[in-house]
């Protein structure tokens, strides 16, 4: 449930407008676009007249109250006078040029946005990692004790607003030697228009086994979202703290795993 049009950050050309309502409210013409949370149950929203808005008109509407919302419009919404939204149910609602037509779901979706290895940048002061093909074939990071890699990314454009994102990384030992890895991420969302703090909001510490066979895993944290919108940005630093002796780890990837409108 997201506009599909994207440019070249990955953000919609035209971002939601997040806004939240706990009484009932009308749309209009100016609200296209805009992702509404209903905080209070019995909340009525009520859709503009098909003829008074454009075609691609779209908003989306999510119920995230303990009780039941209703979406009504004095036209039908795809043959209804009336949709019932019930705890964490989300509705998109797209003027189609002649009618409302609607997508109604109770599941989040969820997307990955891909962090490019090539665009992973040197903690000052680290040790630099070396670049290594697996096999001839897959190219990865030789990460090992002292290796420090951060990140800065834009919040992807269709993220579902004060959800949770998880950071996926994936790697392989170098050796079959059996041990812990320990990986430690520290990350903050920056705010439009904020400066770039000294100290991440939190720190998350990892510890993975290596049970003695070389094989891809793919590991991650969580980062609490409450309160982000698709205008953060997210800072990460990325290191390994412990690993089994003689050995180093070969990272191919890094991506967000985030909920999509």
């Amino acid at each position: 449930m997201s506009d599909n049009t994207y440019n070249a950050l990955g953000k919609p050309t035209i971002n939601y407008n997040v806004k939240t309502t706990g009484i009932n409210i009308t749309l209009a013409s100016i609200d296209s676009f805009s992702f509404y949370t209903v905080t209070s149950a019995s909340v009525i929203v009520t859709l503009p007249l098909v003829s008074s808005v454009t075609s691609g008109w779209n908003v989306v509407i999510k119920n995230i109250s303990s009780g039941t919302i209703t979406v009504s419009a004095a036209d039908l919404i795809d043959g209804n006078s009336s949709i019932i939204l019930n705890t964490n149910q989300f509705l998109q609602v797209i003027n189609t040029g002649s009618t409302f037509k609607v997508s109604l779901k109770s599941a989040p979706d969820f997307n990955i946005a891909k962090l490019s290895l090539v665009a992973n940048t040197l903690e000052q002061g680290q040790s630099a990692p070396a670049h290594v093909k697996i096999n001839s074939f897959v190219d990865a990071l030789v990460v090992t004790s002292g290796t420090g890699i951060e990140f800065s990314v834009p919040i992807p454009g269709n993220y579902n607003p004060g959800t949770d994102i998880e950071l996926h990384w994936g790697y392989q030992s170098s050796t079959t030697t059996a041990g812990n890895y320990n990986w430690l991420v520290s990350y903050q969302f920056q705010a439009p228009g904020t400066a770039i703090t000294a100290t991440p909001s939190t720190v998350t510490l990892l510890s993975d086994a290596n049970t003695g066979t070389i094989q891809l895993k793919d590991v991650y944290v969580t980062l609490p979202g409450s309160g982000v919108t698709t205008a953060y940005s997210l800072n990460l630093k990325f290191e390994l703290t412990a690993r089994p002796s003689s050995t180093v780890a070969h990272v191919s990837m890094f991506y967000l795993k985030y909920q999509s409108l």
